[in-house]
Order: C-alpha cells, then structure tokens, then sequence
C-alpha cells in the first residue's frame, strides 16, 4: 500500500512540474523569426525592400520591377543603391547606422534636376526594411509611380548620352532611308549643304554593313574622313561614325615618306634590304636585285631571311661553307651580330668579285643587309699594296742608307740598307710614335761625331733652310766615314742618303753615345 501511494505521488509531481514549465513557457516572450513574418504586404503599392545584410529577402512588386529596369548589372543591393546615389550621394554611409538608430528618414530637396523622393529605412529583427515614395506622387495611377520615375530618369540619361556624343550616330532602316538621328549627325548633314526634311539627309553613303571609310567633302571646307561602324537594328542598322582625319593624314605622311625613301633608296649604288621582326623582306631598293642577280618577284614575295641567303648561296654570291651545319651557324650569327649593329664582313666570291656586307638594326626589332660591290676597291686596294711592295723592294736594292720624310719631317720610308747603317728598326720607331726628324736628328747626333751638320740637315728637311749641292761629311762613332745628301721629292717628300765615303782609319774610335730610347740596337760584328 505504501508503495502505490509513493508511486502516485512521485507522478503528481511531476505533472505539475511539466505543466508549470508549459506554462512559463507560454508567458516568455519570443523574438520572432523575421523570415516568417510577414512584414512586406504583396498586395501593397508602395515599393518595399527587405535586406538581410546586402542579400534581398523579400520585395514588393513594384520594388521588383524598379530593380530589374536598372541598366545596371549586378545584385539588388547594388543596382537599388546606384539609384538612390543620384538622389542621396552618401546613402551607404547613412545606412550604416542604422543599427544605433533604428530608423532613417531622407527625403531631397525641391526644386532640383530630379524629382522629390523619400526614403524610409528601418531596423526588424536583424533585418533591414527600404522603403520608398514619392511625395508628389499621384498612388492611384496604375503604374508604380517609382518605376515610371527610375525608367524616366534612365531614359533621360540615355537621351542625354546619344545627344552630347560628339560623333555622329544615325538609324537607317532596309531601304536605305534615315529615320533616327543624334545631334552630331544632324549638325554635319547642315554643315555638308544638305536640307533638313524627312526622312533625314543621307550624309554617308552606306552600300554595306562593313566596316568602311568615308570620305565627306563640305562646300568650301576640307574634306572629312570618317570610320563607319554598324551594328543590326530592327530590320536595318544604327550606325556610327567616327572622325578619323589625324589618322588619314598620318598614313598619308607615313606613304609620302615611304615613297621618298623608296625614290632616294632607288638611286642608291648599294643593295639595301630590310627584314622585319619576324625577318621578312619587307623592303628593297633594285641595286639589290641587280647585285645579288635575285629576280625581283623572288624579292617582291617578301622571303624570309634564311630562303634569301640561301637563295644567294644557291648563286654563287656568298661565301661558299665547308658544310650545311657550318652554314646555318653562319646564318645565326650573321643575324645575332646584325642585330647588335656588330657584322660586317667581306665576301670574295667564287666569280672574283668583292662584297661588303653590313648588318644594322632597326627600330621594332627589324634588321637592315647593305651589299656594296667594292671588287673596283679592293683591285686598287690591291694594286697600291703591290706598288708599295715594290717600290720597298726597290729602294731595298739600293746600297746607300736612305730614309724619306714626309713634308711635316716624319719618315715614312727606309731601306734595308738605312737598318744596318744606323743599326736600328725603323719599324720600331713608327710603333714607338717617334718618327720625327727631330728625334731621328738626336738618335744621329748620339752615334757620330760631333758635328754642326745635322742642325743643317734637319733644318733642310724642315724646310727653312736650303740643301747643300756639296752634302754634309759624317764620321761615326765606330769609325766610318758617310757623306749625307738631302734631295727634294715631288709632294713636298724629301731623302736623306747616306753613301759610304771610305773605310774606318786606324783613329781612335770614341765610344758611342746613348742611344734613343725608343731604338732597337742590333749591333753588328763590327760595332
């Protein structure tokens, strides 16, 4: 008995605890759940946002059609506010305050460029509420009166856009007739002569819808070059026109300079050709054809670099290689070293003549060949170096020392019989850069006997004093006996020779001077 009587109490108890928590259940307030109320009306007419955060929750009708009018792209946030900042410049700013306040009104001002509007923004559970009015609205018309407004302002924009674009932007329908135009349009058919009236002048005279030129030439004025763009509109094409006179006028410069280049290059002896950064020919002038024996179609054709020296190669006008490898390593670096302003080289060919070949850069990577025929050059070059040789040889075979001096007094030609004589190289003199009659004179005076003659002589080299028919006896240090005589050469030249006057007596020699530093003794048996 105890035990049901324990058992039936512990229940009533907890009867009474459950029905006591259901109760302070039902007496506690809730917050809401926002999503769930319905705080937007969808039969209301006035246009109602509801944010959470920047991401849209609920709208009214009319807030929906004001949001998908926008130009705009992007999400509703972002296109409601691009159009409250034309009226309210710092909306974001005032809608980040909301959470302290609670609730914003804006309302802008009368009398400006856009009609009156206001703008209640308020704070429910965590979630923001926009709304919007007009105040001057009239709420029984069947358009939403924000929508009408917000398609309006657009349009206006729009209108504003077409009508300030300075170039000229037209509508032209299937059968070629002007049905819609911008003010620039208009304003160049009255500067063209042509009468307004309807359908609209044909200021540019489209016969396709691709991209052309045109050219407009008002009375009295210089003509005016425009770029014609069109896009489909309707069952014709709107149509844009934009001026391009500077550029028209910059390539017209660009061809008159071409053609220049081209006139001079023609008349140019050397062969010229200019590759451009991918080394196509892209320009030559006809030496080069005429040199290299290339037909001019091959070069019109604008070859690569490779095929055209290998077209030289395949003629006979480039050095012919060992090998096909040894031949592309020329290649390589003939444009690595032109490229750098760095080749030039000549190429003696198989059939006796002589090419001077240069390699330059160009601006944009191009790269400029010159071909010069210089076989003429070379031949002369050639026959003078023999002349001097023998002329050398010549005035080798001569048993007196001789030395010639130029008309300034520097040396310019010994014989082999000067070197023994003196016992010096007078190759060595001209490295050492002491060519002069002067230091010679020194060099002279410091191997033979003290004399006054070569005062006399380099004076008579010099050109201030006059040579003596009779010459000048010389005695050497170690003896010898030289009669010196200075001759006048043609071009100003003169020669010194120094003959053998007699053997070495039996006086004592005196010891020989200091020789120059610049001279290279070679003493022979005797010295």
């Amino acid at each position: 008995m105890t035990d049901w009587l324990s058992i039936g109490a512990i229940f009533l108890v907890s009867v009474a605890a459950a029905l006591t928590a259901l109760v302070l259940l039902a007496l506690y307030p809730r917050r809401p759940d926002a999503r769930r109320v319905p705080l937007i009306d969808a039969t209301t007419p006035e246009t109602v946002f509801l944010f959470d955060g920047e991401t849209l929750v609920d709208a009214s009708s009319t807030a929906r059609a004001l949001i998908a009018g926008s130009s705009l792209r992007g999400p509703p946030w972002q296109r409601l506010m691009a159009f409250l900042a034309r009226h309210f410049p710092d909306i974001e700013a005032r809608l980040r305050t909301l959470p302290d306040q609670g609730r914003i009104v804006l309302e802008t001002g009368q009398g400006g460029a856009l009609t009156p509007l206001a703008v209640v923004a308020e704070l429910h559970s965590g979630l923001v509420r926009i709304r919007l009015t007009d105040p001057d609205a009239d709420h029984s018309a069947a358009v939403d009166p924000l929508t009408q407004r917000a398609t309006a302002e657009e349009l206006d924009l729009l209108r504003a856009t077409v009508g300030l674009t300075p170039h000229p932007v037209w509508v032209q329908t299937a059968t070629q007739e002007v049905v819609w135009s911008n003010g620039s349009y208009l304003a160049l058919a009255v500067q063209s002569g042509e009468e307004l009236s309807w359908p609209l002048p044909k200021v540019f005279p489209l016969d396709t819808p691709r991209l052309q030129r045109i050219r407009v030439v008002p009375p009295g004025k210089a003509p005016m070059w425009f770029e014609i763009v069109t896009a489909p509109y309707g069952d014709g094409i709107m149509a844009f026109a934009q001026p391009i006179d500077a550029l028209v006028q910059a390539e017209g410069t660009l061809r008159e300079f071409t053609q220049t280049l081209t006139k001079t290059f023609a008349s140019l002896p050397i062969g010229l050709a200019i590759f451009d950064r991918q080394r196509k020919l892209a320009l030559f002038n006809p030496a080069l054809a005429d040199l290299t024996t290339l037909a001019p179609g091959f070069l019109v054709g604008n070859p690569t670099l490779f095929d055209f020296l290998n077209q030289l190669r395949d003629r006979q006008m480039i050095p012919e290689p060992k090998d096909f490898a040894t031949w592309r390593k020329r290649l390589t670096d003939l444009e690595k070293a032109s490229s750098i302003g760095q080749f030039d080289e000549h190429w003696n060919l198989p059939g006796g003549q002589t090419f001077r070949v240069i390699g330059r850069p160009h601006p944009e990577g191009a790269l400029a060949l010159l071909f010069e025929d210089v076989t003429l050059q070379m031949s002369q070059t050639r026959r003078d170096r023999a002349n001097v040789e023998l002329g050398q040889a010549i005035v080798d075979s001569v048993s007196d020392a001789v030395a010639v001096f130029g008309p300034g007094g520097d040396i310019i030609l010994t014989n082999a019989a000067y070197a023994t004589t003196w016992n010096h190289d007078p190759m060595e003199v001209f490295a050492a850069g002491c060519q002069d009659i002067g230091s010679l004179a020194q060099y002279w005076r410091n191997q033979s006997s003290s004399t006054p003659a070569w005062a006399e002589i380099e004076s008579v080299i010099r050109g201030t004093a006059a040579a003596s028919d009779s010459g000048w006896p010389i005695r050497l240090r170690d003896g010898r006996a030289l009669q010196c005589r200075v001759v006048s050469l043609t071009g100003g030249a003169t020669m010194v020779e120094f003959s053998t006057a007699g053997q070495p007596d039996n006086a004592p020699v005196e010891e020989f001077g200091t020789p120059l530093p610049f001279v290279s003794q070679r003493r022979s048996g005797g010295g």
